[in-house]
C-alpha cells in the first residue's frame, strides 16, 4: 500500500475567512474522488485500487484541504505485474498536473496545463513525437505532450469531473482561482492556478450521444396517454412496460385532430414503431420511440360476437358458451 499526497485551495474576496458553502464544496470533492478514480481506470486498467482521504489543512488566506491517496494492488496475486507496468499514485497526479511529483515530464505539461493551452479551441492535428509523445497542433500552433496526457483529455467522465471541481466553483461570485499542489507548503511556483477567466476551458464538452441500436418493427399498444398537442408524444403500453413515443403518421394525427377519427383511452393501436437506442457521454442507455405509422385502430369499447347474418349469407362466429 503507498501514499501519495496533494493540497488544492480555492481563493478569493469569498473565501478570506477560511470558509466555503457546503452546497459548493460538496461536489466538487466527490468529482475529485470520481476524478482520481477513472484516471486511474484509464491507466491501470484495474490492477490498482486506489481511494481519496482527506488530510486536513489549511492554508491561510483561502479556503485550501489537503488529501492523501491510498493506493494498493486489487490482490496480492497482481505482484506479477512490474512496476512500469503499474502507474503509482504520484504518477496518476502527475499526468493530470496537480502535482508534478512523479511524473515523467514536469508539472507544466500535465492535464491542467494542456486545458489552460488549448483553450477551448479546435485541435487540428495530432502526430507522433516519439515513443510516447504527441505533438498537438492547434493551426499553426503546436505543443508536445505525452500520450496519456491526450488519452486523458478525451475521456469525457474526466473532463466532466473537471468541470465539478474547477469551471463551476469558481462561477460563483467571490471565488477566483484554483490552485493545487504537492502540499500547502510548497514554493509558489510549485502551484498550477487556475483563473476565474482561465475556468471556462474547463467546462465538460459537449458529447453526441452514440446510436447502438435503430430498428423498425410492426407490434400492437395500447394508448395510455393521448395527448393532442403538435409535438407532444404520447404514452403507450406494450403488455410489459408503459413508455412515451412521438407519433408522426400525419394522416393518422390529421384524422384525429378533424374528428374523423375518434380516439380514446385505452384504444388498440397496430403501429410501425421504430425503437433508438443511444448510448450517451456518461455510459447510460436511452431509448427513443417513434411510431411511423398507424396500421389499425381499434377502439376500446369491446363487443360480444352475435349470430348476424350478412347479405353474404355469412354469419358471426358464435359467442362461446359460460363455463
Amino acid at each position: 500500500m503507498k501514499r501519495s499526497y496533494f493540497y488544492i485551495a480555492y481563493d478569493g474576496p469569498a473565501l478570506e475567512a477560511n470558509e466555503m458553502d457546503v452546497r459548493e464544496l460538496a461536489p466538487a470533492l466527490i468529482a475529485l474522488s470520481d476524478l482520481l478514480e477513472e484516471t486511474n481506470n484509464v491507466l491501470n486498467q484495474g490492477k490498482r485500487k486506489i481511494s481519496l482521504h482527506v488530510k486536513g489543512s489549511f492554508k491561510t488566506g483561502c479556503f485550501g484541504i489537503e488529501f492523501s491517496i491510498v493506493h494498493q494492488l486489487v490482490a496480492d496475486l497482481l505482484n506479477i505485474f512490474k512496476d512500469s507496468d503499474v502507474q503509482s499514485a504520484a504518477v496518476i497526479l502527475g499526468l493530470l498536473g496537480i502535482t508534478a511529483t512523479g511524473a515523467a515530464t514536469s508539472v507544466a505539461k500535465g492535464l491542467i496545463h494542456f486545458i489552460k493551452w488549448v483553450k477551448g479551441r479546435k485541435i487540428t492535428k495530432i502526430e507522433p513525437a516519439g515513443r510516447d509523445h504527441m505533438k498537438v497542433f492547434i493551426d499553426s500552433e503546436a505543443e508536445v505532450y505525452e500520450r496519456r496526457v491526450i488519452d486523458l483529455f478525451r475521456n469525457y467522465l474526466i473532463r466532466k469531473a473537471f468541470d465539478c471541481i474547477i469551471s463551476k466553483p469558481l462561477a460563483k461570485d467571490g471565488i477566483e482561482s484554483f490552485a493545487c499542489a504537492e502540499s500547502p507548503v510548497c514554493e509558489a511556483s510549485a502551484f498550477v492556478t487556475v483563473t476565474k477567466d482561465e475556468a471556462k476551458y474547463f467546462a465538460a464538452p459537449d458529447f453526441p450521444d452514440e446510436v447502438v441500436s435503430d430498428t423498425t418493427v410492426e407490434t400492437v399498444v395500447r394508448a395510455v396517454g393521448i395527448v393532442f398537442k403538435d409535438d407532444n408524444k404520447w404514452r403507450f403500453n406494450d403488455g410489459s412496460s408503459n413508455f412515451f413515443a412521438e407519433v408522426k403518421d400525419q394522416k393518422f394525427l390529421e384524422r384525429v385532430n378533424n374528428n374523423s377519427e375518434f380516439f380514446a383511452k385505452d384504444d388498440v393501436l397496430r403501429v410501425q414503431i421504430r425503437r433508438r437506442q443511444l448510448l450517451t457521454a456518461d455510459s447510460t442507455i436511452k431509448t427513443e420511440n417513434t411510431i411511423e405509422r398507424v396500421i389499425e385502430h381499434r377502439s376500446s369499447q369491446r363487443q360480444l360476437p352475435m349470430p348476424f347474418t350478412s347479405s353474404s349469407g355469412e354469419s358471426d362466429p358464435p359467442i362461446p358458451e359460460s363455463q
